[in-house]
């Protein structure tokens, strides 16, 4: 790797880090990292409420974390199902809920399922299915298949299934696949938090590799690093198109704004086409 790409970090001191979104589960103590790496889907927020709106209820929240979208759609009064692989996410989602639910007594009923994408099978019919923050990426090309499938065949007539995702410009992974990037964690504890990202994009293979070394500079003087990993499919608008007729669907809105130099956001929202449906088994 050349020198230059390992010792002089790239500074990024935005509101964004398009293209680090992390898609692993993560602890309290990760919460301020996890939240400065989602920033670039803060702005879905609105359009999965409208889309809830429009589709009507219930919603599935496929990777839902600990309620970044749940708990609004439950505050509108929406019944949600959300879905994470992660124990201790699920856990501080149903707190969470119950805290909301003493001061709401009129907020959407939610349930809170731990299991994995890759395997999960809808229990009922949804007027709204989603998986964002890129959840999406964190599935490889058989697991998307297949979800796409089961996802169409739950959707309530009317229904929707909508998911996001970032997509780097291919000429700009062509001209630096390997990055190292340089941000900080807004803290309100005095922590001062610095993190360097190493992203790796592989344009042939379809894969994003990041890794984060994260050093927290403590009041008391100490420093406490940690080290995270993460793994995600590269995701092509035209190619999940043509995945999603194959199971049985049809794109019917697709969004796409630029979140940085050389990196769009995609929104995608497909429904089940007439007699199209694939088999879910």
């Amino acid at each position: 790797m050349p020198p230059s790409v390992i010792d002089r970090p790239r500074i990024v001191d935005g509101p964004f880090l398009p293209g680090l979104d992390w898609v692993e589960a993560y602890g309290d103590d990760d919460r301020a990292l996890a939240e400065r790496l989602v920033g670039p889907h803060s702005a879905d927020v609105l359009p999965y409420l409208r889309l809830a709106r429009s589709r009507g209820g219930p919603v599935l929240d496929l990777g839902s974390g600990d309620g970044r979208l749940a708990l609004p759609l439950a505050r509108l009064g929406v019944d949600v199902d959300a879905v994470d692989r992660c124990p201790a996410t699920v856990e501080r989602l149903r707190r969470r809920y119950a805290s909301l639910r003493s001061r709401r007594p009129a907020a959407g009923r939610l349930t809170a399922t731990v299991a994995d994408l890759a395997g999960f099978r809808p229990v009922r019919r949804y007027g709204l299915i989603m998986l964002a923050g890129g959840m999406l990426t964190a599935l490889g090309p058989v697991e998307r298949d297949r979800l796409f499938a089961v996802a169409l065949a739950a959707l309530a007539p009317g229904g929707a299934l909508a998911f996001d995702f970032h997509r780097h410009d291919p000429a700009a992974v062509a001209a630096e696949p390997v990055r190292l990037l340089a941000f900080s964690v807004p803290r309100p504890d005095g922590v001062q938090h610095n993190v360097v990202a190493r992203q790796r994009l592989d344009h042939a293979a379809g894969i994003e590799t990041i890794d984060l070394d994260s050093y927290e500079h403590r009041p008391d003087g100490t420093v406490h690093r940690a080290t995270f990993h993460t793994r995600k499919a590269m995701l092509d608008p035209a190619a999940l198109t043509a995945r999603v007729r194959a199971a049985g669907g049809r794109v019917v809105a697709r969004r796409s704004i630029a979140v940085g130099s050389a990196v769009r956001s995609f929104l995608m929202v497909c429904e089940a086409r007439m007699g199209g449906m694939a088999s879910c088994s």
